[in-house]
Parts: structure tokens; sequence; C-alpha cells
């Protein structure tokens, strides 16, 4: 009987057997014409006997990204990396001398992929929402101001019918484009955000006197000052 390895990562367990050969974390390069770009690939077991994993873009401030789509059929795998990068597709398969390698599909272009093993998975599942005080739930509006370039953003925020909140940041300044807020999480008087979509995140705080919520927005590796008020809409 295989030994397994155990290791624990919030709010799941996983499995992962001896005999699993893409279960583990990978790192290597995709041969991009301009340079080659590091990447990460987290690959686990569950305990019910499915596939999970996240990926890592370094060079773009990418962390934990959630792959679905993910399957796993002997020593070959597919799978989409959610929400980032415009959503690349993967398809590899691993070689004798223990690489995987395989295509990265974005935007129309196909680049060739390798990666090495180098240790257990390390996978990053994605933080589940809260909900939020009725005072946040709303529209709210705020300037990403780096020197030369700036853009209004709207936000809004309200609880879902289960509990956790939903929301929707929009970029007023590029045609009112609006993506998913995937986490919001409210402790106290803290409220953090997750736009994966746009590589945003925001950590901050709710001054209910003044009504408004001050913080740092993570654009990538950049981080801005910004500060969301009230807004009509």
């Amino acid at each position: 009987m295989a030994l397994l390895l155990r290791f624990a990562a919030s709010p799941a367990t996983f499995e992962v057997a001896q005999d699993a050969a893409l279960a583990g974390r990978w790192e290597g390069e995709i041969q991009s014409p301009a340079a080659p770009i590091a990447m990460v690939l987290d690959i686990a077991r569950t305990t019910s006997g499915g596939w999970v994993g996240s990926a890592i873009f370094p060079a773009f401030g990418v962390k934990g990204a959630p792959l679905k789509d993910l399957s796993v059929d002997g020593r070959a795998l597919a799978c989409t990396v959610k929400n980032v990068m415009g959503g690349p597709k993967l398809a590899a398969r691993l070689a004798g001398d223990g690489v995987l390698a395989g295509t990265y599909e974005q935007a129309g272009h196909t680049l060739q992929l390798s990666l090495k093993r180098v240790g257990e998975p390390q996978v990053d599942l994605p933080r589940p929402s809260t909900s939020i005080q009725k005072a946040l739930e709303g529209g709210w509006q705020g300037l990403l101001d780096m020197g030369a370039f700036k853009m209004r953003l709207g936000l809004k925020l309200a609880n879902g019918e289960e509990g956790p909140a939903t929301g929707q940041l929009i970029l007023l300044d590029s045609g009112d484009y609006t993506s998913t807020v995937e986490l919001i999480s409210q402790d106290g008087d803290n409220l953090e955000l997750g736009v994966p979509a746009v590589n945003f995140g925001y950590e901050g705080r709710f001054d209910k006197a003044n009504g408004e919520v001050r913080g740092i927005l993570r654009v990538g590796s950049l981080e801005v000052p910004l500060v969301w008020h009230r807004s009509a809409k």
C-alpha cells in the first residue's frame, strides 16, 4: 500500500499518494518570445480522490490563482488558470526525464511550457468571503492615483442571501468594465477585498464617522493609497 503523505491547508486537508506522479510543486518557465516567464504550479489530490491546484506568476505579482477544469489522466494534465493573465489554458505531460512539458495558451497564442518538480504541493485555496456590516453595503467610489496615471474606480457591495457578501469593481474610466470581487472579508472595522481578474487586492479600515474606507490598494507588486467614498450609484 502506498504511503500517504498528509499536509494541512485550511479549510481542506489533502492526501498525496507516492504513486500520484503529478502531485507536487512544479517550477519552471513559459517560453515567451520576449523573455521567459517564470511559473509555479501546485497540484494536489483531495481526500475525495479529485484534484485541486493553484498557480503563481512571480513577475506579475500573481500568487495562488486557482485552477479550474483541472483534469489529471495518468501522467497528463489540463486546466485553466482562473481570473488572471487572461485565463490561460495549460496542457502538459510528464516525460521520462521528470520534466512536465506542454503548452500554455493565452489570447490566441500558444507557447511552450517546461516545469520540474521541486517538492510537495502548497496549494493556495481561495479564502471564503464573510458578511459585512450594513453600513458598508451599497455604492462606493475611489480614485486610483499613480502619478501620471489616474483612474476612477467604483465599488458595489452587498450581503448575499446566505450570508457572505458579494461585490463588483467598476473601472469607471474604462467603459465601466466590471469585475467580480472574489474576496470580501470584514473583521471589525477592517475590510479586505480581492479582485484577481484585474490583479487588485485591497486592505483598509472603515471610518464610520466620516463614511469612508481608507487603505492600500495592491496592483500586482505596486501599493497605492486608496480612499473609498460613498457614491450615489
